[in-house]
C-alpha cells in the first residue's frame, strides 16, 4: 500500500511539472546587426516626440573591418532646431564585458538629416554601438531617442 501511495504520488508530481513546463513563454528581442527604429527601439516602448516624427537607426560592420552606423531622422518643421547624434562603438571581450572602441559626436542643422561615419573595428568578435539621437526644438524641448544594436564580425 505504502508503495503504490508513493508510485500515485510520483505520478501526480509529474503530471504537474509536465504541464506547467509545456506552457509557451515569448520573449521579443531585436534581431542582431539589423536596422532597428524608433517604434522598435530597445526600450520597445515608443515615445511621444515634440521635434521629431521618427528615426532610424542602422549599424553593422563590414568585411573591410570598418564598423558603420547610419542615423536618419525626420525632423518636424514647426519646432526643430537642431539634432545631436552621439555613437559609441564597444567590442564585446571576456565574454562578459565590454570595451570602448571608438566615440563619435555630430550635429544635423537640417529638418530631414542623415549621419554616417565608420570606424575602424578591432578585430574579429561582438560589436554594439550605443547611439544617443537629441532633437533639440525651438520651444526648448529637447526629444532624446536612444538604441543599442549588437553586431557579430567574423
Amino acid at each position: 500500500m505504502k508503495k503504490l501511495l508513493c508510485v500515485l504520488l510520483s505520478v501526480l508530481i509529474s503530471g504537474i511539472l509536465l504541464c506547467t513546463s509545456i506552457l509557451p513563454a515569448y520573449a521579443v528581442s531585436p534581431a542582431e546587426g539589423e536596422n532597428s527604429t524608433v517604434l522598435n527601439a530597445s526600450s520597445g516602448i515608443s515615445p511621444r516626440l515634440t521635434n521629431c516624427s521618427g528615426a532610424t537607426f542602422s549599424f553593422g560592420v563590414t568585411s573591410s573591418g570598418d564598423a558603420t552606423f547610419v542615423v536618419t531622422y525626420e525632423g518636424r518643421a514647426a519646432s526643430f532646431s537642431y539634432a545631436k547624434l552621439t555613437v559609441q562603438v564597444q567590442k564585446k571581450f571576456l565574454g562578459l564585458f565590454w570595451r570602448d572602441v571608438d566615440e563619435w559626436t555630430g550635429y544635423c542643422y537640417d529638418v530631414s538629416g542623415r549621419f554616417y561615419d565608420s570606424v575602424p573595428a578591432d578585430g574579429t568578435g561582438t560589436y554594439r554601438a550605443l547611439l544617443t539621437l537629441e532633437v533639440y526644438g525651438t520651444t526648448g524641448v529637447t526629444d532624446v531617442i536612444e538604441d543599442t544594436i549588437d553586431c557579430k564580425y567574423s
